[in-house]
């Protein structure tokens, strides 16, 4: 549902602003045009390539080559800062199912009740 969409890319941005914080970051700057914007216009936006990925994805329809900036930076976020459940629960879950092969409903499961109590 469109209330479920949005308050996991509320969740998600908050997350990645964190990390981006952790990095050395201004927590400022994710309220503006890199930070805010980008991930909305990545979510919802109808041309937007990581978006579409994240489509094919989900349906199994992405190619071995197929490159985005998101995946990218998902790939190698573990080695920049330490990507827990219990401190990221969302960006963790993301980064086992995209990168990890985990289970997307074994994890949908888990967080439905971990999530709870934020």
């Amino acid at each position: 549902s469109d209330n479920s969409l949005f308050h996991l890319s509320n969740r998600i941005f908050r997350e990645l602003r964190a990390i981006g914080v952790r990095l050395g970051g201004m927590e400022s700057t994710f309220d503006g045009l890199s930070g805010m914007t980008d991930l909305m216009l990545s979510c919802f936006g109808q041309d937007a390539h990581d978006r579409q990925y994240g489509h094919d994805f989900i349906y199994g329809r992405t190619k071995p080559e197929s490159k985005s900036a998101g995946l990218f930076g998902l790939k190698y976020l573990p080695g920049l800062v330490h990507l827990s459940a219990e401190e990221y629960p969302i960006v963790w879950a993301i980064y086992q199912i995209v990168i990890g092969g985990a289970s997307l409903d074994r994890l949908m499961m888990e967080m439905t009740y971990s999530l709870r109590r934020f």
